[in-house]
């Protein structure tokens, strides 16, 4: 921090703000070179904006990014199931598409028709034979605004950031005989506007009865 003449202010208070996780301080002081600092963490992925204010004065930058890959297990073991990811917040416009083993949309569209995207992806039976089979589900975008097909990147004004959200019904995979089944469900969250992109890998273990 500079006055008018260009030097530094030691001791000034430096207040904090931000969208997305947690600052180790809402107030820091200048050293004696002028300049303040704080520390930001948390576990929620997404862009954060920060902002340092002082009396009318502020500054923000938005290119704090926390990216990492997310890994989780979805357990079905009913003729219908849903999981919904994590959020991804601070992207005003953002879908999510399919990358191998699983099909689906791999190319984010506006605003796709429809209420759903198709996915698959293979399963393999768990009793070392390797047999596998093809697990058709249904994949959606769900915002605070709405729920649409699941590469759908048309923007949302809540803050709450967007999910991907899959559903398994029984109904839509009859050919598959009964068993305990694992696959990998493999997606990315990715931003309309640049090439950042947040990869999910998601175990499905799919028991059948």
């Amino acid at each position: 921090m500079e006055d008018v003449n260009h030097n530094s202010v030691p001791n000034a208070a430096i207040n904090w703000q931000t969208t997305l996780n947690k600052l180790s301080a809402s107030t820091t002081n200048t050293n004696s070179s002028g300049v303040a600092t704080v520390k930001l963490s948390g576990n929620d992925v997404g862009q954060a904006t920060v902002t340092a204010s002082i009396n009318t004065s502020s500054l923000k930058n938005d290119q704090v990014k926390f990216i990492n890959t997310i890994e989780d297990t979805w357990y079905v073991t009913t003729d219908s199931s849903t999981y919904t990811s994590s959020a991804i917040k601070g992207y005003p416009d953002l879908g999510f598409v399919t990358s191998a083993p699983t099909t689906g949309p791999t190319e984010l569209d506006w605003a796709p028709s429809g209420n759903y995207s198709k996915v698959s992806t293979p399963v393999t039976l768990v009793d070392n034979s390797g047999q596998q089979y093809t697990v058709n589900l249904k994949g959606y975008r769900q915002s605070d605004c709405s729920q649409r097909p699941l590469n759908a990147a048309v923007g949302c004004s809540s803050s709450g950031g967007y999910q991907a959200r899959f559903t398994w019904s029984r109904s839509d995979n009859q050919t598959i005989p009964p068993g305990h089944y694992t696959g990998l469900i493999h997606f990315y969250g990715q931003d309309w506007h640049t090439s950042w992109a947040f990869e999910y890998r998601l175990t499905l273990d799919l028991t059948i009865n």
